[in-house]
């Protein structure tokens, strides 16, 4: 799980982003909040958050000026910044800062959920960049036997794609540096771990459509995902329409 940060000095925010965002789907969880950018700071280095998400107008320091000093401490952390105010000059000194993300309050669930993937992604390939030593000594212990690593990984995911399946539990199985399987298997394979078995679980969620009476969310759970929504928002997006819709259109053309 990611761990996250919320930095509003506006307590109904920040509650409310804790019980509107399913945290865990978003492989994340809500570690600490802070009210200003000064106790975010302090808290920083005792909570070591991977993500935070914060406003621009606080009282004592704003939120990009906070962003500003703890890039300076933490210069792999992600910020997804939410606003009020489409202000030209607010927005362009958040992109400068290299933000990943720039809200307009109301926050919109989707567009939120969307900015923590594309952080996750980002700090997903912050450790493949930051993992040559660790590339080396993989390679040297593994020799010739990377291939076999890879088929070894691809049969655990085909295995496991029913529970929660990571880089995490993945590496540890196969006793090797996640960062550097992460790397290896984008090499080998020409696609992330996480689209692997994002692939599989799809391709099984399709089979368990037309050949079970199953319902959709009996199909969600029996692939690995915790709920119907996020299942059939994946599906669709790979797919190209949505599970139902799937399904019917198998039953017609029988």
């Amino acid at each position: 799980m990611y761990r996250v940060m919320l930095v509003d000095d506006e307590e109904t925010i920040t509650e409310g982003l804790k019980v509107t965002i399913d945290w865990e789907q978003n492989r994340c969880k809500v570690v600490d909040t802070s009210s200003d950018g000064d106790e975010a700071i302090r808290k920083a280095s005792i909570v070591k958050p991977d993500i935070v998400i914060t406003d621009i107008r606080m009282l004592n320091l704003d939120g990009l000026s906070m962003i500003e000093q703890l890039k300076d401490n933490h210069p792999r952390l992600k910020f997804i910044v939410l606003s009020g105010y489409s202000e030209f000059e607010l927005a362009k000194r958040a992109i400068l800062l290299g933000i990943t993300a720039y809200l307009l309050k109301p926050i919109d669930e989707e567009e939120l959920e969307d900015a923590l993937t594309r952080c996750i992604q980002g700090i997903e390939q912050d450790h493949e960049h930051h993992s040559g030593e660790d590339d080396e000594s993989a390679l040297f212990e593994l020799g010739e036997n990377k291939k076999d690593v890879i088929s070894e990984a691809k049969a655990y995911i085909q295995s496991h794609f029913a529970s929660e399946v990571t880089l995490t539990t993945i590496s540890e199985h196969l006793f090797i540096n996640p960062f550097y399987l992460s790397r290896l298997f984008k090499k080998r394979t020409g696609e992330s771990y996480l689209n692997y078995i994002t692939k599989v679980r799809l391709e099984e969620a399709k089979k368990l459509l037309i050949t079970t009476d199953k319902k959709i969310y009996e199909v969600a759970e029996s692939v690995g995902y915790d709920t119907t929504k996020y299942f059939s928002k994946i599906f669709e997006k790979w797919v190209g329409c949505k599970p139902s819709d799937y399904k019917n259109k198998y039953n017609q053309q029988r």
